[in-house]
Formats: C-alpha cells, sequence, structure tokens
C-alpha cells in the first residue's frame, strides 16, 4: 500500500531510476505540498520507503542513477546553471553533498558513465560528454 502521507506525485524530466534493487521517483508532502522527499520502492521485499533530499536553493528538476547511488538535478534560480547534488553513500541522508554546477546552456545532465564523465543532452536531443574535472564536453560517441 502506498503510504498516505504522500500527497501528489512529483513530476520530474526523464525516467525514475533504477538503484541498488530500488525504484525511486520524487513526491511532494505536508498541507502546502511543499517538502520534497524521494519515495522508493525494494522490488525484491516489496517495501516503499522514503529518503529525505538535502536543503537547496532552486527547483528540483530529476532524480538520477549515478555511481551507483542517485543525485538530484537542481535549477539555480539566480543563475543558469544545473547544480548536481549527490547523495554519496546509497541510503545515507547526511552524505548528501552539491558535486557539481554545470552551465545549463550545454543542456540536460542524464546520469554517469563508468569513467566518472556524465551524459548531456541538449536541446537539439544529441548527446555529449562532459568531464566535470577538465570541464570539457564533446560529442559522445555510441556504437
Amino acid at each position: 500500500m502506498f503510504p498516505d502521507r504522500i500527497l501528489h506525485y512529483y513530476s520530474q524530466i526523464g525516467p525514475s531510476p533504477f538503484v541498488n534493487g530500488v525504484l525511486h521517483w520524487m513526491a511532494c508532502r505536508g498541507r502546502e505540498m511543499d517538502e520534497l522527499v524521494i519515495m522508493s520502492f525494494q522490488l525484491a521485499d516489496e517495501i516503499f520507503g522514503e529518503i529525505i533530499v538535502p536543503s537547496f536553493d532552486g527547483h528540483c528538476t530529476a532524480i538520477l542513477a549515478f555511481q551507483h547511488s542517485i543525485a538530484l538535478v537542481v535549477q539555480d534560480p539566480a543563475t543558469t546553471k544545473w547544480d548536481m547534488w549527490v547523495m554519496k553513500e546509497y541510503g545515507v541522508v547526511n552524505s548528501w553533498a552539491k558535486q557539481y554546477s554545470l552551465r545549463n546552456t550545454i543542456g540536460f545532465p542524464s546520469g554517469s558513465m563508468k569513467n566518472g564523465e556524465i551524459p548531456i543532452e541538449r536541446r537539439t536531443g544529441n548527446l555529449v560528454s562532459y568531464d566535470p574535472k577538465t570541464q570539457f564536453h564533446g560529442d559522445l560517441k555510441l556504437p
């Protein structure tokens, strides 16, 4: 049964990530639907849960699978950038950290790759690979 205290599914960009056998999606709760949480569903045990998100300025647009954990993509209202908040240790609420800030003129982040680079979907629909260490981005070559 779905927890009755969650009042509203939170629309996001992209699919709900599946990490560590758990499906994740965003939801709002509270009378004013002003508290953002991440809902989870463990498929093996059929158990619902929730993960508290960090405090941030901006609008959360997506939750992503990111390096064996999850990340939030937050649009900063004061600038033209996306902030990526990563849960460094899956399931540990205190491990949330703002790890990257990307100019949203590059495109929209869509996860992570094994080499640490971030695939970015451009407004044109093509993919580029972004290296957060060098801040270089180039066309993503798919086989």
